[in-house]
């Protein structure tokens, strides 16, 4: 059984914005010669979510539209923004990250992620724009 790990950094620039990050976990899985396993990926932040999703420029924007509505971000009730440590007004980031996973984990087979034909992988940035943003990658696997 071998072992590997790896952070994967990025930033982002809007407040809410959806990443797809799938080319890099199968080059890195690739780099890693570990042909059959799992993959466990995990957000290092509470406003970052991972979901598995189908790759399409205008339903990426239908999310957007949905998280936004679903829960506004300037709602003057929020209890958290009037208490926020860093001063952001961000309680709607994290209310959105209780309906958004933040762990996925994906089978390995031959050395190539197992996603369906209209999968991949995303990080959802729910409190943007942000400088540096960390996804942590577990390999385990022959």
């Amino acid at each position: 059984m071998r072992f590997s790990s790896q952070v994967f950094t990025f930033s982002t620039t809007r407040s809410i914005e959806i990443i797809d990050f799938t080319l890099q976990l199968g080059q890195w899985v690739e780099s890693q010669s570990i042909q059959n396993g799992i993959l466990q990926i995990a957000s290092q932040h509470t406003t970052v979510g991972l979901v598995i999703n189908e790759q399409c420029e205008e339903l990426q924007k239908d999310m957007i539209d949905f998280l936004t509505r679903l829960v506004p971000p300037q709602k003057p009730d929020y209890r958290h923004d009037r208490i926020a440590g860093d001063g952001r007004p961000n309680t709607h980031s994290h209310l959105l990250s209780l309906l958004i996973p933040s762990q996925q984990t994906l089978v390995i087979k031959e050395g190539n992620l197992q996603l369906g034909q209209w999968q991949s992988l995303f990080a959802i940035e729910l409190d943007g724009p942000r400088p540096e943003r960390k996804i942590h990658l577990t390999l385990i696997g022959l």
